[in-house]
């Protein structure tokens, strides 16, 4: 059975001190760190693109697991990709010289994307008999950012994740609970050759309907209460949407965690960043991820230890 095993993380060195930048939004420093939640924010390199990140967490996930064998199947997730042909996965299987017989695809999504991704690379693997893939994320918003955009600007970082399946995992990956609410899509949108655009309220307000209403319908699938999970690994959006989906769910602080860290709203790439320090603990039979943003969309799912 194909499981989740390992977690490499790339974040660039360089920060933004978000609370000097603030400042030119006359945003009080309160306001930076109890709502926002991200006291800096990372930023790749100028030439820098969504496969090189990549290749930092490969780097990270290779330092882990030295005896890795090559993957079968590489995903990248990204709605920012290197060029808009060939796709990014390709670039990263270059890059990472990996055998011709590696399939390549890349998956455009964004803040759901992480969960949404792992179940379609279980799926492929499960059904072309595939024993090792990996499921990168890395979504550079930098390249898109209007720095004169206080909504945006202090928000988002870059990162990359890349996440190791295979038969020796211990994190099996359930069904995953998807809502689409497509009328709503233009509250985050880009379009070719603009800046990224946000309505955060009607995010907000997206997220307290839906997300409570999707993870109840993936523990019912289950046959299981919000009370019967062990952690909640959330999008970490901003401090203040994660505090108040906690309130919302009625479940404490150390079962659902925010974890401001250095690097920023990484968007498919927070879930995973959170996840990874948390693999180790055997105490957490039961970890469930929902992932929510750009499209609108959600997608929620429950890893299961198989010891447990």
């Amino acid at each position: 059975m194909i499981a989740l095993a390992d977690i490499g993380v790339f974040v660039p060195p360089a920060r933004l001190d978000n609370v000097r930048e603030g400042m030119r939004f006359e945003a009080e420093e309160s306001f930076v760190r109890d709502k926002i939640g991200f006291t800096t924010t990372s930023r790749k390199e100028p030439g820098q693109g969504a496969s090189d990140l990549c290749v930092g967490a490969w780097e990270n996930l290779r330092a882990k697991r030295p005896d890795m064998p090559a993957p079968e199947v590489l995903m990248v997730c990204t709605q920012n990709p290197d060029r808009r042909i060939p796709h990014t996965a390709s670039l990263v299987h270059h890059k990472l010289d990996l055998p011709e017989s590696c399939a390549c695809m890349d998956v455009s999504l964004g803040c759901s994307g992480y969960v949404t991704t792992l179940s379609l690379a279980v799926g492929y693997m499960r059904a072309n008999n595939l024993r090792t893939g990996v499921v990168f994320t890395a979504d550079p918003y930098s390249e898109v950012l209007d720095r004169e955009d206080r909504n945006t600007w202090l928000l988002f970082g870059d990162g990359a994740t890349a996440t190791l399946l295979c038969e020796e995992g211990d994190l099996e990956l359930g069904p995953v609970d998807s809502v689409s609410v497509s009328a709503e899509h233009d509250a985050l949108t880009c379009g070719h050759g603009e800046l990224l655009r946000m309505d955060g309220r009607r995010i907000f307000n997206f997220a307290m309907r839906h997300v409570p209403r999707s993870i109840d319908a993936c523990l019912a699938g289950h046959g299981l209460g919000r009370e019967d999970v062990d952690l909640y690994v959330l999008h970490q959006a901003t401090g203040y949407m994660v505090e108040n989906l906690r309130r919302r769910l009625g479940v404490p602080p150390e079962k659902l965690p925010f974890l401001p860290g250095s690097a920023g709203n990484t968007v498919s790439s927070t879930i995973p960043m959170l996840l990874e320090g948390r693999l180790a603990d055997s105490s957490l039979s039961r970890i469930l991820m929902c992932g929510f943003g750009v499209g609108l969309s959600v997608a929620t799912a429950l890893l299961t230890r198989r010891s447990s």
